[in-house]
């Protein structure tokens, strides 16, 4: 473990930042507003509202976990 310290410190040291990439993951095509048309956006959006006025939503915890589920299937 101190050696791996060690070496990651002296990389940090040549390149002066850390030496690998840190990013989030790119976001899954089912989330990703950017990567949506304003007719798709529009639509989720207006599926959501209506299913919130009308209760047919999920509660928080399913829908966190069908997020969940789709992220890994991508």
């Amino acid at each position: 473990m101190s050696t791996a310290v060690d070496m990651f410190l002296r990389q940090v040291s040549l390149t002066g930042g850390i030496p690998f990439r840190v990013a989030l993951p790119d976001a899954p095509r089912s989330v990703d507003a950017d990567a949506m048309s304003d007719e798709e956006l529009r639509g989720i959006f207006a599926t959501g509202l209506r299913e919130a006025m009308t209760g047919e939503g999920a509660d928080a915890p399913t829908s966190f976990a069908r997020m969940h589920e789709d992220a890994l299937a991508d």
